[in-house]
């Protein structure tokens, strides 16, 4: 059952244990439970590696690299991908959790709002690392 695995590895996860936040990066990696996001894996897979767990260490590798590859670079607007805002501004984190940035107002909107979108799976207790 994910949805409850999800509410168990958020509350270890949220307490710092390593093996919680490599499977939470996994739930949002593979769309267990929660809607399919590579930068919340990412996120959660980097709380993990920082804290040495080598599972994570090689997934941050590792979806940085596939990501490189393709041309999108991590940390891009969770929208469109655009790696700056208008002008050459600072990419601005979502008020919330913080795991996902973007351009400008009118990507977090869009964002929010569409199907999958960040408004399903944007929670206060999910701050990127």
């Amino acid at each position: 059952n994910f949805k409850e695995a999800l509410v168990w590895h958020r509350k270890a996860a949220d307490q710092g244990l390593a093996d919680a936040q490599f499977l939470l990066g996994l739930m949002y990696e593979e769309g267990q439970g929660v809607p399919k996001s590579a930068a919340r894996a990412l996120a959660w897979y980097r709380k993990a590696a920082s804290q040495g767990d080598k599972g994570a260490l090689e997934r941050v590798a590792e979806l940085e690299a596939t990501r490189s590859s393709s041309g999108l670079e991590p940390g891009g607007c969770a929208n469109c991908g655009a790696l700056q805002g208008p002008d050459g501004a600072a990419l601005k984190p979502c008020a919330r959790c913080k795991a996902v940035v973007y351009c400008g107002k009118e990507c977090q909107k869009k964002h929010w709002k569409a199907p999958g979108g960040h408004q399903g799976s944007c929670s206060t207790t999910e701050k990127a690392p």
